[in-house]
């Protein structure tokens, strides 16, 4: 099993369920806000938690392993959440958890208990995979990954404290690498010397010249350049990270070049 769905949710959670089980729930606990307070969740019948925001998000559901790339960015864990397959299918979705049909994406699996280890990735403080317009790159790894395992008799899993049914590791400069669950020699965190960012200028009283550049790069660091000639507030610069200031939150740049205006 490997599969990669896209999964959008305006209410922060993701919702894991056959809708075979749901239907035949005969509690009246499903549209709680809080999944650990669910009796389904408590039996290991289906599992939700909270994410850090709304949006669109990547989960890649399997039974293999983690990827080297996932495991790199590997952020947050879930341990041995349960869930029951009656219908063959998993539905996973963005909006809580739903009786009987759905228009959810499901993904096929045989009937039976499975334990699901649930990994948040944080894969765009890869200095590789950053993009000013905050677009996925084609080969970045998913934002979860739900790892199944099928439960047989006499099986012993680790499971994580149902109070804590959430995930919303952030990465918090300069010590981003306490962050991570597994040591690497591969993994690269954060804005680097000599990146090429682009932002625009803004009116600074905290600067010498009386501007500065927005807040960008992985950190979100506003810019002190190191020439304003010829800029003008609003304009759209191309510069060159020389120094990082985690205590000011400050990047020192290079001007390259002044960008045709946005229309």
């Amino acid at each position: 099993m490997n599969r990669l769905l896209n999964i959008a949710t305006d209410c922060a959670c993701l919702a894991v369920f056959d809708p075979a089980v749901t239907t035949a729930y005969d509690a009246d606990d499903l549209d709680e806000f809080h999944f650990e307070q669910i009796r389904g969740v408590q039996d290991g019948q289906f599992f939700g938690f909270s994410i850090g925001g709304d949006g669109v998000y990547r989960v890649r559901v399997t039974d293999e392993r983690l990827t080297e790339d996932e495991r790199d960015y590997a952020a947050g864990h879930l341990s041995g959440l349960g869930l029951e397959v009656r219908s063959g299918r998993i539905c996973i979705g963005g909006y809580g958890f739903q009786r009987g049909e759905s228009a959810y994406d499901c993904v096929e699996a045989d009937s039976g208990r499975f334990m699901v280890d649930v990994y948040e990735i944080l894969w765009d403080v890869s200095p590789n995979r950053y993009r000013d317009e905050f677009d996925v790159p084609s080969d970045a790894p998913a934002d979860f990954v739900f790892i199944l395992t099928r439960v047989v008799d006499g099986m012993e899993t680790a499971r994580s404290p149902l109070s804590k049914l959430r995930m919303d590791a952030l990465y918090l400069p300069p010590s981003g690498g306490n962050s991570f669950i597994f040591s690497s020699e591969t993994r690269r965190v954060g804005t680097e010397i000599g990146a090429i960012l682009t932002s625009t200028v803004i009116k600074s009283a905290a600067s010498l010249s009386g501007l500065r550049l927005k807040s960008c790069g992985i950190e979100g660091y506003k810019v002190d350049l190191d020439r304003y000639d010829g800029l003008n507030w609003k304009d759209r610069v191309k510069f060159r990270v020389r120094g990082i200031n985690h205590n000011d939150g400050l990047f020192s740049g290079e001007f390259i070049e002044r960008l045709p205006t946005e229309i």
